[in-house]
């Protein structure tokens, strides 16, 4: 179930009353520009769980006047690059960085 809560521009999916994942829908600096950042569960990842938060972002977005959406995330993170790539955004560009993982990170993911 997709609930909007916390804010106009957050919105959670739950399972069983349980959260499993949230999106977070920013209206950029630039008027017709959103942002959003997305995390689900990793026991509720390939569930349609991360392709129906961006669906429902996009009636936020839609109601916030935005017209171009944008999200960053590491390219290491395969199944979040399938995702967006199915969701039909485009890559524009690519960063370099720097990472330091622990095995305690490590877990977290």
């Amino acid at each position: 179930m997709i609930l909007p809560i916390i804010s106009p521009t957050s919105i959670m999916a739950t399972h069983h009353g349980e959260p499993v994942g949230f999106i977070i829908a920013e209206k950029g600096n630039y008027a017709s520009l959103g942002d959003f950042t997305i995390v689900v569960r990793p026991a509720h990842r390939n569930k349609c769980v991360g392709s129906a938060l961006p669906q429902a972002a996009l009636n936020v977005f839609v109601n916030m006047g935005v017209r171009r959406v944008i999200t960053d995330y590491l390219m290491v993170i395969v199944p979040a690059h399938n995702l967006y790539r199915k969701l039909g955004l485009r890559q524009k560009r690519t960063y370099d960085f720097f990472m330091l993982q622990n095995k305690k990170m490590r877990d977290a993911y």
